[in-house]
């Protein structure tokens, strides 16, 4: 093993070592405990700027490579290892960068908390699943870090589990995401008996020789494990209930691990998607739809974490249709800057919550006074999700909308559409959180004497996110990560999303912006069209987005009600009394009954168990003097 390899190795397990001291030595101390974390991720982290820059030097290029026989079953020989290309080093950087501030920041936000050493032991193992899921060499490799990825998210997103809500979400995560697992599982079976490898750069040179038939349904396997990770349509619906856990932990979800993993996924896999026409439709309805549902979810949630929650799925759903129209550069551009900014608005609600204690906006107004650091940091991560000009998320949003307009103007009406829900709910969180006054009914106006902004290890990590959210995108400029994408992966088919640029395109996305803020600040600031927004929240539509399209009443009351527990559950419950039980039944009674019959010959007598064994003797003399005879005979 050479240096690099074992550098690259210490990057993954850096996280696992500090969990698993935790565990051991430090589980009642939480001040060592936290500091342990930190240290390891940092560590990490270090480590990731070497591998980051060491990769700019390759240009993406895939030059360290470590495998060792881990499984060797007939012919079946699956390898352990790791690999590093310009993919790989980027994502690796994201992770660990984001995760070490959420650390950090989690510090001061959960300083009461009396299970720190819980939570910073499930962080690690979180940290270390998704940095070993992008590290890995092959598909099943992949795999496992990615279910140990969905047993981590269940375990922080029902951490306070003496809460039933924070219980029913965490189960419901574990269960949608595993649902779209089963098209993975599929996937890595379909993969293996088409071409004998699980190996990724063998599957990936391999795509042009694998049968038609084959190559879609594998396709379609890895797309629905990627849409239950990355909460596309229809299988979004456990994201929103996922901010039950704590704030850092949403943070660490949205931004650098469970909703990154789908999208990394597809773009590891990225020729074998791109040579199946009908996935890649598929891929640009799924995330349309996604987009513009979600985004009217977020106009109508009055919760901040859910409306960013909703951003989330929506901005996922931006990614999905540039990978869908082959702008495998764009997409993952877009992952990059939407991972700072939006840990950035997480840990700003985390800040606002901390001093606050409460989620609901309702409850909110008048912060920037009260608050002046986070509000600006939240303005930064807003304006950058908005993708207004100069803020990173619009370099990468402008690219995604580009190559909808270059390639299919349907697309793009639909993606500036986004555009202006995008805007209108994140200037009405602004508006509705940081501006006006305290509501004179509202049980947190008793608070205002107490709110005042966070403490130094809540309020640095806010700055330091702000960075990156600002000035990010200007990395555009260099045409380094184009290159290091597009090396990473040399059986790209596509032009991997190149576009000319287009002014008008940012002209209009900056004018449904502006609009999309001016009809925030009347609607909820300066109240205007009072008597409209009365009717409005009375109507059937917002009762529709409150109900969340009764997607999730659809899901829990109907199918998971009354056909699995119900119509599904009953018939294998009567199958499993009338036919399991019975047929175990007798069989128990069946040798029961035999048995009795030789129970009788055990009666303790010499004389007769002599008599058997002759009789035994005879009898099998007999047997053999006629197959004897028989075989002669012939």
């Amino acid at each position: 093993m050479t240096i690099n390899e074992f550098l690259v190795w210490l990057i993954q397990f850096s996280p696992l070592f500090s969990s698993a001291l935790i565990v051991m030595l430090f589980y009642k101390k939480s001040s060592i405990s936290s500091n342990i974390s930190i240290a390891g991720i940092g560590f990490s982290w270090l480590l990731s700027l070497w591998l980051l820059f060491s990769s700019i030097i390759e240009k993406g290029h895939s030059f360290v490579m470590d495998q060792h026989l881990w499984i060797s079953v007939f012919n079946f020989d699956i390898e352990f290892g790791i690999m590093t290309d310009g993919l790989t080093a980027i994502m690796v950087f994201v992770v660990t960068s984001v995760a070490l501030i959420v650390q950090i920041f989690s510090k001061g936000y959960m300083e009461h908390d009396s299970s720190i050493p819980r939570y910073y032991t499930f962080l690690s193992i979180f940290i270390f699943s998704m940095l070993g899921a992008v590290l890995a060499s092959n598909l099943l490799q992949i795999f496992i870090f990615w279910e140990l990825m969905g047993l981590c998210s269940f375990l922080l997103i029902g951490f306070w589990f003496e809460k039933p809500s924070a219980v029913k979400a965490a189960r419901k995560a574990f269960l949608v995401t595993r649902f779209g697992d089963l098209g993975f599982i599929l996937s890595i079976v379909l993969i293996w008996n088409s071409i004998g490898s699980l190996d990724i750069m063998v599957i990936n040179s391999k795509v042009t020789s694998m049968d038609t038939n084959v190559l879609l349904f594998a396709a379609f396997g890895l797309l629905c494990g990627a849409m239950g990770k990355s909460a596309q349509f229809p299988l979004h619906v456990w994201l929103p209930d996922a901010m039950e856990g704590p704030t850092p932990v949403s943070a660490l979800i949205h931004a650098a691990t469970m909703v990154a993993a789908g999208v990394f996924l597809v773009a590891r896999f990225f020729p074998l998607f791109e040579s199946v026409d009908m996935i890649q439709t598929i891929m640009i309805v799924i995330g349309i739809t996604t987009l513009i549902l979600t985004g009217f979810l977020g106009i109508a949630a009055n919760d901040i974490k859910r409306v960013l929650a909703y951003s989330t799925v929506s901005q996922l759903g931006y990614m999905f249709v540039a990978l869908g129209l082959g702008a495998y550069i764009a997409a993952i551009f877009h992952l990059i800057t939407h991972a700072f900014f939006k840990a950035l608005l997480f840990l700003c609600a985390g800040s606002i919550n901390h001093s606050t204690d409460t989620f609901d906006m309702r409850n909110m107004g008048g912060l920037s006074k009260l608050m002046p650091l986070t509000f600006t940091t939240f303005l930064i991560g807003s304006l950058s999700l908005c993708g207004l000009f100069p803020f990173a998320g619009f370099w990468s949003k402008e690219l995604i909308i580009g190559a909808a307009y270059e390639k299919n103007i349907i697309v793009f009406v639909c993606l500036m559409v986004g555009v202006f829900l995008t805007s209108f709910y994140v200037f009405r969180a602004l508006i509705m959180t940081f501006f006006g006054d305290f509501h004179p009914t509202s049980e947190f106006s008793k608070l205002k004497k107490h709110v005042h902004e966070s403490s130094r290890v809540m309020s640095y990590p806010l700055l330091v996110l702000a960075i990156p959210a600002l000035f990010l995108g200007f990395i555009d400029f260099f045409h380094i990560f184009e290159e290091m994408l597009y090396n990473a992966n040399p059986y790209l088919n596509s032009d991997h999303g190149e576009h000319h640029f287009h002014l008008f395109i940012p002209v209009i996305s900056i004018g449904l912006i502006t609009l999309g803020a001016i009809f925030s600040y009347l609607i909820f600031y300066k109240n205007y069209l009072k008597l409209f927004r009365n009717n409005l929240n009375s109507s059937f539509l917002v009762k529709l987005l409150n109900e969340r399209y009764y997607i999730d009443y659809f899901i829990e009351k109907v199918f998971v009600t009354r056909f699995i527990l119900g119509s599904l559950g009953n018939s294998l419950v009567f199958f499993d009394k009338k036919v399991i039980d019975r047929a175990v039944n007798f069989t128990g009674k069946f040798s029961i009954n035999i048995g009795q019959i030789f129970v009788r010959s055990v009666n303790g007598q010499i004389q007769f168990y002599s008599f058997a064994i002759i009789g035994g003797l005879l009898v099998c003399q007999i047997i053999l003097l006629l197959v004897s005879f028989y075989v002669l005979g012939t």
